[in-house]
């Protein structure tokens, strides 16, 4: 098995060159089984058609799934990692956050890293584990991997969180796990102009890096998008609230009454969803 990964993180310019080397390489290569990854929709569903391949969704992982990723995540990590293995499969079996979050390889891979730079200790709770999380996903993954900025847009922490924190209070506030994509997009387009790291970009430039960049967001199919995990949701819809104050407990939950917004989220306003209702990652 030869993998080629992560094909949405080469610029669609290049895509086209790409697809000449996958080819080339199986030239070169005959008689090898081929795994070519990316996110959905990242490129066509039969982008690679012509050259014999099958496209396959990743379903969530199974328990034993997990433990099998975790294993062998450490044995790829090195022998510095090993000592964190079992400390973190006991984790994963007696802390339900952590077990929750870790259903999909992105997000089990995120763990273990996490895990292992913090040397064998997570964030204590939800809120504190959710937050390191979204440093990783948003800030150190492509900075790490020396990624530049592919998308053509570069963005620290604090702004793409204000722009994704949107979308999550309107599915949140509309009892919804996707929305339309042109909703999706106009929602970010509304609030690039007032955050100013984003402002200089094209507001459609924007969207486009949060959706295939951030890690958080993805499209399960092409005219929709939700969340990659719905406790991202939650926690992101929820953050203004603790973030200023409004209230010092925190259950995941952003606070509502009779319809109207907190304080917290002054941007925010009740609409009428328009995507269908999914249980998404819940």
């Amino acid at each position: 098995m030869a993998p080629a990964a992560a094909i949405d993180e080469i610029p669609p310019a290049e895509r086209g060159r790409a697809r000449e080397w996958i080819r080339n390489l199986l030239d070169a290569y005959e008689g090898n089984r081929w795994l070519v990854t990316s996110r959905p929709t990242a490129v066509r569903d039969d982008w690679l058609a012509p050259d014999g391949f099958t496209e396959l969704t990743l379903s969530p992982m199974s328990r034993a799934e997990v433990t099998t990723f975790v294993r062998r995540w450490h044995r790829a990590a090195g022998p510095e990692a090993e000592p964190y293995e079992q400390q973190l499969l006991d984790a994963l079996r007696t802390t339900g956050h952590v077990a929750q979050l870790a259903t999909n390889p992105l997000m089990c891979g995120l763990v273990c890293a996490l895990h292992r730079d913090r040397r064998g200790f997570l964030p204590r709770g939800r809120k504190a584990l959710y937050e390191a999380a979204l440093s990783m996903l948003l800030a150190r993954r492509d900075r790490e991997r020396d990624m530049g900025a592919p998308s053509g847009v570069a963005l620290d922490e604090a702004p793409q969180i204000q722009l994704i924190q949107r979308l999550a209070y309107w599915l949140t506030l509309n009892g919804r796990t996707q929305l339309d994509r042109a909703h999706a997009e106009s929602l970010v387009r509304e609030a690039v102009p007032a955050v100013q790291e984003a402002a200089p970009y094209d507001p459609g430039q924007v969207f486009t890096h949060l959706l295939h960049r951030s890690g958080l967001l993805r499209e399960p199919t092409t005219d929709t998008v939700e969340f990659v995990h719905r406790t991202f949701q939650d926690h992101l819809a929820a953050r203004p609230w603790w973030t200023t104050g409004t209230s010092a407990s925190w259950s995941g939950t952003p606070p509502t009454t009779s319809g109207r917004t907190s304080s917290a989220w002054p941007w925010a306003t009740p609409g009428r969803a328009s995507a269908r209702r999914s249980c998404g990652s819940c």
